[in-house]
């Protein structure tokens, strides 16, 4: 059978969280090259009248002849054990990610007629996001402008939900989750909402430990 030509992305601009980067991005190579798959960081902009997480839609062109995407957020701490994810079963007609986003719509975002057909208001997080070639519709960028997808949003930062929501409603595609423990162990420390300082000694720390767990686990 022939290998799937998987690529896992990262995005990194404007020097974003440089301490807790310097962590979290080698953590997530050496996943990238323990599993045996592609690792980008994106770290141009191709989106410039939208925030700098709207970024993230740049797979839609980048990963268009991939089998398998795969996106992590850059301050996500990948654990150094943590199975290979494109191992684990997950169905190719399906989108996964670690959790949804609900009540994201304005009463005008609901009255798309995508999210009005499919029914709910909701979309995934884009921290850690699984596609295939069949779910690969999911990144396509916005037909709008930056000011008009707001319009449908109760709140602008996450306008690359909105994108992702808009793709699954439209296209009707399926979604499952995961969560980062058990299978997927890794840690996102949401340091959009955190002191970076604080993210970087949790990190630290966690590296510690990881490494006592694996001692544990080898004897």
């Amino acid at each position: 059978m022939k290998p799937l030509n998987i690529t896992i992305y990262t995005l990194l601009l404007n020097n974003y969280i440089p301490n807790l980067s310097k962590i979290t991005i080698p953590s997530i190579k050496r996943y990238a090259n323990r599993i045996n798959v592609n690792f980008e960081i994106i770290s141009k902009r191709k989106f410039p009248d939208y925030p700098i997480n709207y970024e993230k839609l740049q797979v839609f062109e980048l990963g268009k002849d991939n089998d398998l995407n795969i996106f992590i957020d850059a301050d996500i701490l990948i654990h150094p054990d943590m199975r290979d994810i494109s191992k684990i079963g997950i169905p190719l007609n399906m989108i996964a990610s670690p959790a949804k986003v609900k009540n994201l719509l304005t009463d005008k975002g609901r009255a798309i007629r995508h999210f009005r057909r499919y029914g709910e208001d909701l979309s995934i997080s884009t921290s850690f996001v699984i596609t295939s070639r069949m779910t690969h519709d999911v990144w396509q960028p916005l037909d709008m402008s930056y000011d008009e997808a707001c319009s449908y949003i109760v709140e602008p930062h996450f306008v690359d939900e909105f994108c992702l929501g808009m793709n699954i409603a439209k296209y009707g595609l399926p979604y499952t989750g995961f969560s980062n423990s058990g299978t997927y162990k890794y840690i996102h420390f949401g340091a959009n909402t955190e002191n970076e300082d604080v993210c970087v000694k949790k990190a630290k720390r966690l590296k510690e430990l990881w490494k006592t767990w694996t001692i544990i686990i080898v004897l």
